[in-house]
């Protein structure tokens, strides 16, 4: 073999392993530097979408918070006030977008029960999780739930709660539920997606796919390892063997949500949530792949001109050429790539030369190939930093950038609407300038330059027109891409109108404590007011709080039960007697909270002593506060009733067979006597009436009066008086009692009445029949004569109301009209009739009607009447009145001296306001009309007499209306 095809070949050699080492090197450089840059570019995405995640979500608790902390909102939640609560709801919910965003939005009360809102979930709600994590025992926490599938829209949805507490004790006294669809509430999770396969997704640490936009979730191939890593450091990237979509060898970034992750174990499932960015690795290195190729090319390329300059310098074998070649590859080397080499030899090294000219021309081609990426990539960029410019210009907070020197070089239109400077008045300009304090600048760059992150720094500026405005301030250092320090960057919120309502609330919350100091202070001085007068009764006070705590003792009440207050303050009621009696005076403060019993009373032994005990319950209003107890040492009258009990026996034969009732009571109106013939009389066992009192067995409507009686006989000796007494069988009896006092001879202390009962019943019922037989009478004076001058023009009315109702069309208007006449006239006819009869039985004439529709055509009737006297209506007709037996006449002639006296009642016009309703006493459904107009009402001293025949205040008119 020549020389020159070994020096060939040698050179072919040594260029292809060349060019293959250096292949191998520059691919794994390349690699290793692309994989490096893809990884943090991943871990960046990661990190603004677990950012833009946690904003999302923050932005919603937030909005919900502010709602929570509204004192209407809360006082509205306490209330239960569904109205004013679906008001809040209604008005957060008005967009379109929050609609889409939301499955469902309600609100509970302190008992976890739904008050407003949405109303297809079940109305308990105190054993769902979400509300135990969100009450906390009353403290209060924010819940996350994991993502589920919606039950009743099959979406994707996930659950936040926030508590509503009370804004003085700070105690929950509700929550609000918002359940998010979470396909249209993290829908911006698709512009992660890059290229064709890269895109974001949220996992959770326990190897579950939360939300993917290429996958359905369940369909990740999940492994442990990755999990591990992920939940390990928290955020960065990394190159590992899968990638859950298959992917080998595949770089990829996360990063957790750090304010969702923060909200503890009782949110998100128990687990920590990140997100997660990757791509297809053949997506990922294709760009290295496609280099190497190229280079591949080129080198070959090289190495083939290489091997021919070789054999060209072999054949000429020339040192000047060589020399020369030699000075032109160190002009290539120096980045003259223009130079060229001109030999002219005829041999192997010009051919040299003229492929080291080749070279320099294919490496400055190479080299403006290398310029036109650097542009495109300089061009994307720049697209990026328009976007970044975008965000800044577009943000509604003031971010403001400045350079080593305290000078501003960015800001945008969120700086220049708060602080009303134009962008190009200030560039240039000291931040320092614009603070109010100007200390504040200085001590903020002291604290960034010590490397502290600065939040929510409150500070003061002064806007353009001289306004100083309240700012919350983020400060940090601005760096360069070689982590140089080149100036500051902040971002503020205007906050002076929060900072505004602060003050305000400072300044109530100053004159709440005041006012509550100055009540504290009359509270005491009534409290040692009350303890010094209640010190000076003979009766035994003593007062238990709403949770049966004994919290005042009078002087009388040591004496009497031989104890000491000091021994008794803050000790339980139960204390003081038997379990047994401390069941039943639970049982009675039971009824005094629900107002079944106003007060009780009762007799007890204290030692030797007996006592009488008397309860009250102490409201504030509706507000149960406690119960006072009232005793009373009666040990002495008890040894007087023993000693009377003797000579009483000596009456009781007397008493026992008397024709008339004759009963004793105490002072306290309790039954200690009645004879047999009342106690037949009435209904009631002996031992039954002991244990009432007087009042017990008198109408509603007379207790007062034989309470006045008896205090009568008490303190006169002597009293007369009529009432009415209930038989155990309900049956009320007119009596006439005569009482008269028996006192203690040693004494002279009052010990019992001796009361007379007559029955009168009868003699009322001839006295009320008597006095209807002269009404009666009355009226039947006057019913002819009436009768007869009513008669005479309605029967020619009548006539001809029947004669056009019947020539009228069906469909003439004026039908309807005619018929309403004539059947008026025929109702008063019948109205006529039943005058007559006044003093007669009148039997309804019962027919199914519906009063709705009756009372429709009688304010249809006196349309007319309303408008002439500017009366409005208010008509309120229930649909769920039915079908029902009346008479038509008699309901309507009721309901027209109703409205006509309401008409009457409203000289200047007003509102006449009909109802009609149903209404279910004792298990019986009555149908119940209302007609209630705005006049000057009924004077109290006639009320008793509107009932009554001719009776009436009125200049015309007979009084006969509501008689009738």
């Amino acid at each position: 073999m020549g020389i020159q095809r070994k020096i060939v070949l040698a050179i072919l050699i040594a260029g292809f392993i060349a060019l293959i080492i250096g292949l191998s090197v520059t691919y794994y450089e390349v690699k290793d530097v692309l994989t490096e840059a893809i990884g943090n570019n991943f871990a960046e995405i990661a990190k603004k979408s677990s950012d833009r995640f946690d904003a999302a979500v923050k932005k919603e608790i937030m909005t919900f918070q502010y709602l929570a902390d509204d004192p209407s909102f809360i006082r509205a939640v306490r209330n239960n006030n569904r109205d004013n609560i679906e008001a809040y709801l209604i008005r957060y919910l008005k967009l379109p977008e929050e609609l889409e965003e939301h499955l469902g939005l309600f609100v509970v009360n302190g008992r976890g029960v739904i008050i407003a809102g949405s109303r297809r979930y079940r109305e308990d709600q105190s054993g769902e999780k979400w509300w135990k994590v969100t009450y906390n025992s009353g403290d209060g926490k924010i819940y996350v739930s994991d993502i589920y599938t919606d039950s009743f829209t099959g979406k994707r949805a996930m659950d936040i709660g926030i508590p509503v507490r009370n804004g003085v004790t700070g105690s929950v006294v509700g929550g609000i539920m918002s359940v998010v669809n979470v396909d249209e509430f993290f829908k911006f999770i698709a512009e992660t997606s890059f290229a064709k396969t890269g895109h974001g997704m949220i996992i959770n640490s326990g190897g579950t796919s939360l939300i993917c936009p290429v996958l359905p979730p369940g369909k990740h191939a999940i492994n442990q390892s990755l999990i591990d890593l992920i939940a390990g450091t928290g955020g960065g990237w990394s190159l590992v063997g899968d990638d859950l979509h298959g992917g080998k060898n595949s770089v990829v970034g996360f990063n957790q949500l750090r304010y969702l992750n923060s909200l503890g174990d009782d949110s998100l499932g128990g687990y920590k949530w990140y997100t997660y960015i990757r791509q297809d690795p053949a997506e990922t290195f294709a760009p290295v792949k496609r280099l190497m190729l190229m280079l591949f090319i080129v080198e070959s390329c090289l190495v083939l001109l290489i091997c021919a300059l070789g054999v060209y310098l072999v054949r000429k074998l020339v040192l000047n050429p060589v020399d020369s070649i030699h000075g032109g590859v160190e002009q290539i080397e120096q980045g003259h790539l223009d130079y060229r080499i001109n030999i002219h030899t005829g041999d192997e090294l010009e051919s040299l030369a003229d492929g080291f000219n080749k070279m320099g021309a294919s490496l400055h081609d190479l080299y403006h190939n290398l310029e036109t990426m650097i542009k495109e990539r300089t061009s994307e960029l720049e697209t990026t930093k328009n976007y970044l410019e975008s965000i800044l210009r577009h943000s509604s907070d003031m971010i403001i950038t400045t350079d080593l020197d305290g000078r501003i070089v960015t800001f945008n239109e969120g700086s220049e609407r708060i602080l009303g400077y134009k962008r190009g008045e200030v560039i240039g300009t000291l931040m320092s300038d614009y603070y109010y304090n100007k200390d504040d600048r200085q001590k903020l760059l002291m604290m960034v330059s010590s490397g502290k992150m600065i939040t929510n720094y409150e500070a003061q500026l002064i806007r353009n027109d001289g306004e100083i405005i309240d700012i919350s301030l983020s400060l940090s250092e601005l760096k360069n891409e070689n982590g140089d320090v080149i100036g500051t960057v902040g971002i503020s919120k205007d906050i002076t109108d929060w900072k505004l309502a602060q003050l305000k609330l400072k300044e109530y919350s100053l004159e709440l404590e005041t006012m509550v100091e100055k009540r504290t202070m009359e509270l005491w001085e009534s409290k040692t007011h009350l303890e010094a007068m209640l010190g000076g009764i003979a009766e035994g006070v003593v007062f238990v709080d709403n949770n049966n705590k004994v919290t005042l003792l009078n002087d009388a009440a040591e004496m009497i039960f031989g104890i000491r207050r000091d021994d008794w303050y803050g000790k339980d009621f139960k204390d003081a007697h038997s379990e047994k009696a401390h069941a039943k005076a639970i049982e009675i403060i039971s009824d005094m909270k629900e107002g079944k019993i106003k007060s009780y009373s009762s007799e007890i032994k204290a030692g030797e002593k007996t006592v009488f005990a008397h309860f009250s319950p102490i409201m504030h209003g509706q507000e149960y506060l406690g119960v006072i107890f009232i005793a009373t040492d009666i040990t002495e009258m008890k040894r007087l009733e023993a000693e009377l009990q003797t000579s009483e026996e000596r009456y009781r034969d007397l008493v026992e067979n008397s024709p008339e009732m004759i009963h004793s009571v105490n002072k306290e109106r309790l039954f200690i006597g009645v004879n047999k013939t009342e106690l037949s009389i009435l209904g009631y066992s002996l031992e039954e009436m002991l244990n009432m009192r007087l009042e017990d067995i008198v109408a509603e409507d007379h207790k007062d009066n034989v309470i006045r009686h008896i205090e009568r006989v008490i303190h006169e000796g002597w009293s007369k008086t009529e009432t009415q007494f209930i038989t155990k069988d309900g049956r009320i009896i007119d009596v006439e009692i005569t009482a008269s006092a028996l006192y203690d001879p040693v004494t002279n202390q009052f010990v019992k009445t001796r009361a007379f009962v007559r029955d009168v019943t009868e003699l009322k019922r001839l006295q009320t029949e008597l006095m209807q037989t002269e009404k009666l009478a009355l009226v039947g004076k006057m019913s002819s004569a009436v009768a007869h001058e009513l008669r005479n023009p309605l029967v020619p009315i009548g006539g001809f109301a029947n004669l056009i109702y019947k020539r009228l069309e069906e469909e003439s208007p004026l039908k309807k009209y005619a018929g309403i006449i004539v059947g008026e006239i025929d109702r008063l006819e019948k109205l006529l009739h039943n005058i007559l009869y006044f003093t007669k039985d009148i039997s309804p004439e019962l027919k199914p009607g519906n009063l709705n529709e009756i009372l429709n055509e009688l304010l249809f009737f006196y349309k007319g009447t309303f408008e002439e006297h500017n009366i409005s209506l208010d008509i309120r007709l229930s649909p769920d009145v039915p079908l029902m037996s009346l008479d038509h006449s008699l309901i309507k002639q009721a309901l027209i001296n109703l409205i006509i006296n309401a008409v009457q009642a409203m000289e200047s016009g007003g509102l006449l306001t009909v109802e009609s309703k149903i209404r279910k006493e004792n298990d019986v459904v009555y149908a119940v009309v209302v007609v209630n107009d705005s006049g000057s009402g009924i004077p109290e001293d006639i009320m008793n007499n509107i009932f009554d025949p001719f009776y009436t205040t009125k200049i015309r008119g007979l009084g006969l209306g509501l008689s009738l």
